[in-house]
């Protein structure tokens, strides 16, 4: 992040991108001594946790959630905790700040002379909502979250999209049919395994669409796109 702040151009990870915008600095564990006391540390954890659960005889991932939440942080901390040599240097979330359009996978693409833009194989138009019109062939960047499914965003502002669906004859229209505009919904309400997922995506197999998002969110180099 020192480059960063002295204006160098980095290029970062979706991670390192987000904690940029939070505010947060990353300090990455460079040295043996460093690694090792991390290291060490998910060592504790894994030989202590799974004897602390089977004595309580927790076999589920809720039951295990309360127990780490109520207990075991506790626990812990009175056993390995050591003093802080300063104050806290905590800072709160901006009032502002929009948590989802940072927490998410950004990637940047241009729109066509439709103002449509494509992204993973598949076109998606841009819902104004009474925003300013994006003009066509202008740079923008899409994002990316399972709670809201895609966004754009341009000039600070966050815009929905739909999927767009290409005439299947040439000399058709481009207009979209009001079938599929009462169809498709915008993706703000894209859910795993819910029914709107299914009515958004109704054009193509189920299972396609999961393997869609997987590829984003579990592909091993997503900042090479």
């Amino acid at each position: 992040m020192d480059e960063l702040i002295a204006g160098k151009e980095v290029d970062l990870t979706q991670f390192g991108r987000a904690m940029h915008e939070l505010g947060a600095d990353l300090i990455f564990a460079k040295t043996p001594q460093a690694k090792g006391r991390i290291e060490r540390l998910w060592v504790t954890l894994q030989s202590r946790l799974p004897v602390e659960l089977a004595k309580r005889g927790i076999t589920t991932v809720s039951d295990a959630n309360r127990f780490l939440e109520n207990e075991y942080r506790d626990l812990f901390n009175q056993k390995f905790c050591v003093e802080p040599e300063a104050g806290s240097i905590f800072v709160p979330l901006a009032e502002n700040a929009d948590i989802d359009s940072i927490l998410c996978i950004k990637h940047t693409r241009k729109t066509d002379a439709a103002g449509v833009f494509s992204f993973k194989n598949r076109c998606f138009q841009i819902l104004d909502r009474g925003f300013p019109v994006i003009s066509s062939r202008t740079e923008i960047t899409v994002l990316m979250n399972p709670r809201f499914g895609i966004r754009v965003e341009y000039q600070g502002r966050v815009y929905d999209t739909i999927r767009y669906i290409k005439p299947e004859r040439k000399n058709s229209g481009t207009k979209v049919t009001k079938k599929v505009i009462n169809t498709v919904q915008p993706h703000l309400q894209l859910r795993h395994s819910t029914d709107a997922w299914k009515n958004i995506w109704w054009m193509e197999d189920y299972n396609l669409s999961l393997k869609f998002l997987y590829e984003i969110f579990f592909e091993k180099q997503q900042s090479s796109l």
